[in-house]
């Protein structure tokens, strides 16, 4: 996969590699000429295997690019790889550590984000994480209503429990390079047992 920030570079990417996938949103909905928009469950249902996806975000992938011009290394994690983003990390002996929740747009702080870095966090430091009381907060929170609610078909309702989800995706995407001067992802990693 290949991250990028700006819409002007997803489709020049896409102009250049016609059989790339073109995926994302801006402002929730799927962006015009993409192949697919954001939504896990409209992505799963495509047959993506051996494709080269370039996925752009209003928020996610403006905190990969931005992440991986300053940071030695770069790993996405969410709830629903959460135990193996954190034996990745701790694994790696990497000392410092910093999470960069992107909330909504990248410029506003956001519940479901805030409570991820705590569990995350805690996962990290061994003090506990409280899944179901994670799950609690999101649920509550303006954009878990939003996704529990939505009847956008770019947000089916399946979104909301691959996205929570609890380890359901032992992969770890990592950056592990660039293209164009835009990270690129892959994720070879696959160890939760």
């Amino acid at each position: 996969m290949v991250a990028v920030d700006a819409l002007d570079a997803a489709y020049a990417l896409k102009a250049g590699n016609p059989g790339w996938i073109l995926a994302g949103e801006r402002g929730g909905e799927p962006c015009p000429g993409f192949d697919t928009g954001n939504s896990p469950t409209l992505l799963r249902e495509m047959d993506v295997e051996g494709s080269t996806i370039v996925l752009t975000t209003s928020a996610g992938t403006q905190g990969i690019v931005r992440a991986s011009a300053r940071a030695p290394g770069v790993l996405i994690a969410c709830f629903a790889n959460a135990s193996a983003a954190a034996r990745l990390v701790l694994e790696s002996n990497a000392g410092d550590v910093g999470l960069l929740c992107m909330g909504n747009a990248g410029v506003e702080r956001a519940v479901e984000d805030d409570v991820f870095a705590d569990y995350f966090t805690g996962l990290l430091t061994g003090k506990g994480p409280h899944y179901k009381a994670a799950l609690r907060e999101v649920e509550r929170s303006g954009a878990g209503e939003r996704l529990l609610r939505s009847k956008s078909p770019s947000c089916p309702p399946g979104d909301y429990a691959l996205c929570m989800e609890l380890d359901s995706v032992p992969l770890v995407p990592v950056v592990d390079g660039t293209l164009q001067g835009f990270p690129v992802l892959h994720a070879p990693h696959a160890s939760i047992a």
